[in-house]
C-alpha cells in the first residue's frame, strides 16, 4: 500500500462517507496499521517459542519414579511448566487483541469518528469475550 498510496488515497476518498484526507496523514494511517501488524507477528511468535519451552519442560520431566521416591519435586514441576503456559497464552492474547484493534484503525481511513466507534466496539466486544463469555464461565467451574 505505501508504494501506491496515491491511488489507495484517491480510492478511500471516492467512498461517500470518508473524510479527504492529505497523502502524509493517509501514509501516517497505513504505518500505524502496518505498526500494529508487526507487533502482532512478534506477540505470535514469541507465543509459539514459550509454548515450544513449555514441551521441552513437560518432555525433560524426570521419570514417573523420582517423583514417587522424593528424589525429584512434582509441585516443582508442575509450578514452572504452568508458570510458562500462562505466559504463553498471554502473549498470544496480546497477539491476538492486536488484529481486533487493527480491524478499528482501519476505521480511521474513514474518519476520526469511525475510528473511535470501532475502537469502543472492539474494547466492548473483548471485554465480552474475556469477563462475560460462556468459556469463561466454564473454566470457573
Amino acid at each position: 500500500m505505501l508504494g501506491t498510496t496515491n491511488k489507495a488515497a484517491e480510492l478511500v476518498g471516492e467512498i461517500p462517507f470518508a473524510e479527504p484526507t492529505p497523502l502524509l496523514v493517509f501514509e501516517l494511517k497505513i504505518l500505524v496499521l502496518v505498526g500494529i501488524f508487526v507487533y502482532a507477528f512478534f506477540r505470535f511468535s514469541w507465543s509459539m517459542r514459550q509454548y515450544t519451552f513449555v514441551a521441552l519442560i513437560i518432555g525433560g520431566m524426570p521419570p514417573p519414579e523420582s517423583f514417587a521416591s522424593g528424589e525429584s519435586d512434582r509441585q516443582h514441576f508442575a509450578q514452572r511448566a504452568g508458570n510458562l503456559v500462562s505466559a504463553a497464552a498471554e502473549t498470544f492474547n496480546d497477539g491476538l487483541r492486536a488484529y481486533y484493534f487493527s480491524f478499528a484503525s482501519m476505521a480511521w481511513f474513514f474518519s476520526p469518528l469511525a475510528l473511535v466507534l470501532a475502537t469502543a466496539l472492539v474494547v466492548l466486544i473483548l471485554y465480552g469475550r474475556e469477563f462475560r463469555s460462556e468459556v469463561l464461565q466454564v473454566l470457573r467451574d
